[in-house]
């Protein structure tokens, strides 16, 4: 009882803080959308771009409800994983939307019947895409490089031969 307290406490001093937008963008920021091939999907950004390959803000509403569907429990609803789970409860939350008046039957019929992905957009950089994640933040933190423009050099201590050996056992 003591923690519940606790939780509504807190509750209602971030909803003194923030509007209801800014809450769902921190919590939507934040939650784990599951993990795909060893790449954990910590936020929608990174949700979007491994299950949908595109930026969040460019989701269609079939793809954002898959999104939303992820969350009660992701690693049983991946669509490559579950493809049948991922639609049933993508379906369910379109139905939700509709029922609430949230989107109109046609918009509700469109998005049932488009297909959910098959294959991920993982980073073609096939050697520890987790470390090289790494090397790219740590560049962010350096001011007036453009990295993704090329012209940079960057060792590394990863041998991919062996990499790929390990990876591969």
């Amino acid at each position: 009882y003591i923690r519940k307290i606790k939780e509504m406490i807190l509750a209602i001093k971030i909803e003194q803080v923030y509007t209801k937008n800014e809450i769902l963008e921190l919590y939507l920021n934040s939650v784990s959308f599951g993990h795909v091939e060893a790449r954990q999907m910590w936020g929608i950004q990174k949700a979007s771009e491994i299950i949908f390959g595109k930026d969040a803000r460019d989701l269609e509403l079939h793809e954002s409800s898959l999104l939303v569907a992820l969350l009660p429990a992701p690693n049983d609803r991946i669509p490559f994983r579950h493809p049948i789970n991922a639609k049933k409860y993508r379906n369910l939350v379109l139905q939700n939307l509709f029922n609430q008046n949230f989107i109109n039957e046609n918009d509700y019929r469109l998005a049932i019947q488009t297909d959910i992905p098959k294959e991920p957009f993982l980073d073609k950089r096939k050697v520890t895409p987790y470390y090289v994640q790494y090397v790219e933040e740590e560049l962010k933190k350096i001011d007036n490089i453009n990295y993704k423009n090329g012209g940079l050099i960057i060792h590394s201590t990863i041998d991919s031969r062996i990499q790929n050996f390990l990876e591969d056992s």
